[in-house]
């Protein structure tokens, strides 16, 4: 569902008007973005005042605000006092399934063991020339880093800004998500102890961005805080972002941010979703977002993994080992795992082609995929399970156009 301005019979239909007949006036869900012409700022900002709204983020880059009110009378207010655009600002959330701890990992290397068939199965290892040659810089949206893990690198950077959307400092990540996430992509593989990413030199290779987006619960966060996020990354030179996040309700403030980072040669990557459905997760089915299935070990789509004309390639995503706060190594399913997969494989090829654009990336994974399932794309493995080397070779067959891609464009014939 696409939202501009909100009514009574919208905020209705998707069950977030009314908690109960006693409680007619209090608003379910109480955050919304409003969109303002641009300059008109400092208006906007006081009839959000008068109506007794509470500002929570603003965005200037976009020319918008979320705010937060109580009352469905508050919303009344503030709607008929303008003709402005206003849209819910959804929930956004952390998508794992079936987390378990490694234990005793110090007696049987954790390189060897069964729950990091993913990083073999997409063909990290498999380059010609070494790991990478270029920087190519990954941001991971997330619930953060543990930058004093063993296996993970040291140089990792971020954002500490604690009035933004995000939480920081950039090392506490008192969840495990983030960490896991980014132990996929980039875990030390020269160290001899615990697991190796899909890049085992990204520090060497452009590095981390890293965006402390939910709390240490990996609780809820919002669509507008994820606008903000985005742009955090892009202004920090990312080229690769990572997003194992998502939730059902569309956002055109942030599908627009998305289309910026994408015109500014942004390649963003989020997971389809864990619902085992064939409905839209977003911001996985937004057109300038890749995303992404999850697989098991012998490569069938995972039953918890969205189905939809959306997903576009597929990766391992069940049972995956990596690393966790605290020098600790978990195993979790989802989604999520399988997302920093593909991003691990997008970065290591870009590394090797820098002249190549996000177009040019996109292009190269999906023509080059593991067909899985039904012959061709298909709604449940989407191209197939993505290929380091055969993207690398795919490049190296067909260069580079150099263009940035423009939503479906990026889509080969299917």
């Amino acid at each position: 569902m696409k939202l501009n301005k909100i009514s009574l019979a919208t905020l209705a239909a998707v069950g977030l008007a009314i908690s109960s007949a006693a409680a007619a006036n209090t608003l379910v869900h109480k955050r919304f973005i409003v969109e303002y012409p641009t300059q008109k700022k400092a208006e906007v900002i006081q009839k959000l005042n008068e109506a007794g709204a509470e500002i929570k983020l603003e965005l200037d880059s976009l020319d918008t605000i979320a705010f937060e009110v109580d009352s469905l009378e508050t919303l009344r207010n503030l709607r008929a006092s303008s003709n402005l655009k206003i849209e819910i600002d959804p929930v956004r959330t952390v998508t794992p399934s079936d987390v378990t701890q490694i234990e005793d990992h110090t007696d049987d290397p954790l390189k060897t063991h069964p729950s990091l068939y993913g990083i073999h199965m997409v063909q990290s290892g498999d380059f010609p020339n070494g790991a990478a040659a270029n920087p190519s810089k990954i941001c991971v949206i997330d619930t953060g880093y543990d930058i004093a893990h063993e296996d993970l690198p040291k140089n990792a950077m971020g954002s500490n800004d604690l009035s933004g959307p995000w939480y920081g400092p950039l090392p506490e990540d008192l969840h495990y998500h983030g960490t896991h996430v980014a132990g996929t992509i980039g875990a030390i593989g020269n160290n001899g102890i615990g697991v190796s990413g899909v890049i085992p030199n990204v520090e060497d290779t452009g590095g981390f961005y890293i965006v402390r987006y939910f709390d240490s619960e990996g609780g809820v966060a919002y669509a507008s805080g994820l606008a903000g996020a985005i742009e955090e990354c892009a202004n920090n030179g990312a080229n690769v972002i990572n997003m194992s996040l998502g939730g059902p309700v569309y956002s055109k403030v942030e599908e627009r941010a998305f289309e910026r980072a994408r015109k500014a040669g942004v390649l963003s990557i989020a997971a389809a979703g864990n619902d085992g459905v064939s409905t839209h997760s977003y911001p996985a089915s937004y057109d300038s977002v890749m995303s992404v299935g999850a697989l098991d070990s012998a490569k069938v789509i995972a039953d918890f993994s969205q189905t939809t004309s959306q997903v576009e390639i597929s990766a391992p995503g069940v049972s995956v080992g990596s690393t966790g706060p605290g020098n600790e190594y978990i195993i979790a399913s989802g989604t999520s795992m399988a997302t920093p997969h593909v991003v691990g494989v997008a970065a290591l090829v870009w590394s090797h082609y820098p002249h190549c654009s996000n177009f040019d990336i996109r292009t190269a994974l999906k023509a080059s995929a593991e067909d899985l399932g039904e012959p061709g794309h298909d709604y449940a493995y989407g191209a197939g399970l993505v290929q380091a080397k055969a993207a690398y070779d795919y490049l190296a067959t067909n260069g580079c156009t150099g263009r940035v891609c423009k939503g479906k464009e990026c889509d080969p014939a299917k």
